[in-house]
């Protein structure tokens, strides 16, 4: 767990960022997840890289670091004890890579990538200013070399060969339907890879319809729906897990209007 030393630098000693600091990292243990002080601190540094590129270019609805920890950075590490137990049972793979659809500022693709430095992280973003967030985030964190970034679109890009069954691990976080996300994302994964959709308690009935409805189709099944601690989040959260069975069809995914008109969980 992580080191109860941990102390704050110089430049954020007040009593209050003090205190800020100690109920996050509490906030941590108390989910479960195992990490280090620097990369509690390298969490820090990149919320306050959010606050200070939301001064000119809108990231994120609130850029306050409290909100930040809180409705972001905490949400995207509920994934990483799902992650890591995947990982632990395929310990034959030499390396493990990670998709994210709509990065957006960042989660939950560079949170994981800060807590899990075993995963490469891809994270695709069709919007040019946040690619640009995001290429100098990794820099300024030291993630540059386990971290792609790409001003595409995900429903074209998951046709590429280089891109398609390639990867591990598939995350979109305030996307779109269940059954939206995974039609462009399945593909992207080899058989056996995980599927994490991060959804509110509230969406879990209609979602799990979508994911059953549309995973045969792409080759997927459900395979777990996790409720989270809505005390420590401050919101009630769940995660839906689909894994990967069998190959995706080359029909999918189809284009993004198609996806849209006439979604598989609709069917």
């Amino acid at each position: 767990m992580i080191d109860e030393t941990f102390s704050l630098s110089d430049e954020a000693s007040t009593d209050a960022s003090a205190k800020l600091v100690e109920n996050f990292v509490s906030d941590i243990q108390q989910l479960g997840v195992s990490i280090a002080t620097e990369q509690v601190a390298q969490m820090l540094h990149f919320c306050e890289l959010i606050a200070d590129y939301s001064k000119h270019t809108n990231l994120v609805g609130n850029p306050d670091i409290s909100v930040l920890l809180k409705d972001h950075v905490l949400d995207s590490l509920t994934l990483v004890p799902f992650i890591r137990k995947s990982l632990t049972e395929n310990p034959q793979r030499k390396s493990s890579h990670l998709i994210d659809f709509g990065t957006g500022a960042g989660f939950p693709a560079i949170v994981i990538a800060i807590a899990c430095p075993e995963l490469y992280v891809t994270m695709i973003e069709a919007v040019g200013k946040k690619c640009r967030f995001l290429e100098q985030a990794c820099v300024a964190l030291g993630l540059v070399k386990r971290t792609n970034i790409y001003n595409e679109r995900a429903e074209l890009l998951a046709h590429d060969v280089n891109f398609r069954n390639r990867f591990d691990f598939a995350t979109a976080r305030a996307v779109a339907n269940f059954d939206i996300t995974a039609e462009v994302l399945l593909p992207f994964l080899r058989i056996g890879g995980l599927f994490l959709a991060q959804k509110s308690v509230s969406q879990v009935p209609d979602e799990q319809i979508r994911a059953t409805r549309s995973l045969p189709k792409l080759g997927g099944v459900l395979t777990g729906i996790e409720n989270l601690d809505a005390n420590i989040l401050g919101k009630p959260r769940a995660l839906l897990l689909a894994t990967k069975q069998s190959p995706t069809k080359g029909l999918y995914p189809r284009a993004w209007g198609k996806i849209k008109a006439a979604p598989l969980g609709d069917e």
